[in-house]
C-alpha cells in the first residue's frame, strides 16, 4: 500500500486549501489502489473541523514557521554561533543551514517523514510570489536524501517570479503538474521536460452542497462577488481606485439590471480574510436591500460555498478557487487577477483572457470593472456554453493527473 502525504497546506479556513486537499485525496483514493493519505498541515485544527473526506490522518507540520520546535537552536550553541557568522556573510546561506539542520538533527521529524512514500506539494501558487522558498527547498532536499518521491501539484509560476533558487528547487521534483499552459511552457524551459505535464487544477472536480439560500438571493439571477485583500492591497479599507472600481461595478449592477449582489468570501484567515473588504462594501450598500453578505456569522465550507456560487447567474471573483468553483459550475465569470494563474486558466478555457480577466495591480480606470461586467452580461450565454463543453474534459484531465501519481 502506497502512503501519500499532502503538504504545504495552509489550513481549511482558506477554502481553496480545503478544496485542494479534499479533491486531491479523493482522486488518489479513486485512482491509486488502496492508499493511505495523510495531510501535513499548517493548521490541523482547521482541517479537522472541516471534516475533509478521504484523509486518513492529519499531522501538524508547519515547516515554514521559524518558531516551530523542530528548528529550535540553543543560545550560544555551536549551531547558534554558526548561524550568527553565516548571517553576517550570507543571509541566504544562513537560511539554508537553519532549515536543513532540522532534518539532520531532529529524529522525530525524520521519523514522521519516513512514514510516507510520495510527498505532494498542494500549495499551487507557493512559487508564484517573491517569497523565499528556503523552507520548501530544505524539505525537498531532505526528502530526496531519504529516497522519497516528490510532486509539485497543480502549480502556477510566472516568469517574473522565477529565481535561481526557485528553478533549482522546482527542477528537483519527480513530477510536476501545471494547471495552466503559461506555467507549463515556462517550466519546460527550465526543468526536465519529461517530468512536466499540463493538467486541470484538481479543484475542478470538487462536489457541491446546496445550503438554503438567504432571503434576496434569486437563483440564476444573483451576481456573486468575491473580493480579496490580495487584489485590493491598501485599498481594502475603501480608499483606493481599485475599491472605487468595485463600487462603480456594483452601482452599475444595481442601476442597470434587476439583479442582487451576493458578497461571497472564500478565505477566512483573520490576517487575509475576504470578509474584511466584503464587509466594508456591504455596509456601503446595506440600505439598498439588494446586496447580501454570505458567511458573516459562520464560515461555509468549500463545498457549501461552491453550492452558493453554482446558483449565481454570473460571478466576479478574486480568489482562484472561488473562480474555479464558478467555472466548474458553468457560471460565466469575470476574474479580478493578481498573478499568472488567473490569466492562464482563463486563456486555456476560452482561448483568450481578453474581457474575462482584469489585472488589478496597475488599475487606473474606475470604470473598467463596470465595462467588463456589462460585456460579460451580454455574452453570458456563449461563455456558459463554452464552460459546459469544457468541464467534462477538465474533470478527466484532473483524474489523469492522479493516474500519473499511481505510476510514480
Amino acid at each position: 500500500m502506497s502512503r501519500f502525504a499532502l503538504y504545504y497546506n495552509g489550513g481549511s479556513l482558506n477554502r481553496g486549501c480545503e478544496a485542494l486537499a479534499a479533491t486531491t485525496a479523493k482522486l488518489i483514493k479513486d485512482r491509486c489502489g488502496s492508499p493511505h493519505v495523510a495531510l501535513l498541515s499548517f493548521a490541523p485544527d482547521e482541517d479537522r473541523e472541516a471534516g475533509i473526506e478521504n484523509i486518513d490522518e492529519i499531522v501538524d507540520f508547519n515547516f515554514c514557521d521559524r518558531q516551530n520546535q523542530m528548528y529550535r537552536v540553543g543560545k550560544n550553541s555551536a549551531a547558534y554561533l554558526r548561524l550568527f557568522a553565516l548571517g553576517k556573510i550570507s543571509p541566504t546561506a544562513a537560511d539554508r543551514y537553519f532549515f536543513e539542520r532540522a532534518y539532520r538533527k531532529n529524529s522525530d521529524t525524520r521519523a514522521m517523514l519516513g512514514r510516507y512514500d510520495v510527498f505532494i506539494s498542494t500549495g499551487g501558487d507557493n512559487y508564484c510570489y517573491g517569497d523565499s522558498v528556503a523552507p520548501a527547498a530544505a524539505l525537498n532536499r531532505a526528502l530526496k536524501r531519504a529516497g522519497k518521491r516528490t510532486v509539485l501539484w497543480g502549480c502556477s509560476v510566472g516568469r517574473e517570479d522565477l529565481t535561481a533558487e526557485k528553478e533549482a528547487d522546482i527542477a528537483s521534483y519527480d513530477l510536476i503538474t501545471a494547471r495552466e499552459s503559461i506555467t507549463f511552457e515556462l517550466l519546460r524551459e527550465v526543468c526536465p521536460k519529461s517530468r512536466i505535464y499540463l493538467h486541470a487544477d484538481p479543484a475542478f472536480t470538487l462536489g457541491s452542497e446546496a445550503l438554503p439560500l438567504p432571503d434576496g438571493f434569486i437563483e440564476g439571477e444573483t451576481v456573486g462577488l468575491n473580493l480579496s485583500p490580495m487584489v485590493l492591497g491598501d485599498g481594502a479599507d475603501g480608499g483606493d481606485i481599485r475599491f472605487a472600481a468595485v463600487r462603480r461595478m456594483v452601482d452599475y449592477i444595481l442601476e442597470h439590471t434587476g439583479r442582487s449582489v451576493a458578497l461571497i468570501p472564500h478565505v477566512f484567515h483573520e490576517r487575509v480574510s475576504d470578509l474584511a473588504p466584503l464587509t466594508k462594501l456591504y455596509e456601503q450598500y446595506r440600505s439598498t436591500g439588494r446586496v447580501l453578505l454570505i458567511g458573516a456569522q459562520k464560515a461555509p465550507g468549500a463545498r457549501q460555498l461552491k453550492g452558493i456560487i453554482a446558483r449565481c447567474g454570473l460571478f466576479v471573483g478574486a480568489r482562484t478557487h472561488a473562480t474555479i468553483a464558478a467555472y466548474s459550475s458553468c457560471v460565466p465569470t469575470l476574474v479580478l487577477g493578481y498573478s499568472v494563474k488567473s490569466t492562464g486558466i482563463a486563456r486555456d478555457l476560452f482561448g483568450s483572457e481578453q474581457g474575462l480577466v482584469v489585472q488589478m495591480g496597475g488599475l487606473k480606470d474606475e470604470n473598467i470593472l463596470a465595462d467588463h461586467f456589462a460585456a460579460l452580461l451580454e455574452r453570458r450565454d456563449a461563455y456558459r456554453q463554452t464552460l459546459r463543453e469544457k468541464m467534462p474534459l477538465y474533470i478527466q484531465s484532473a483524474a489523469e493527473a492522479a493516474d500519473r501519481l499511481a505510476r510514480l
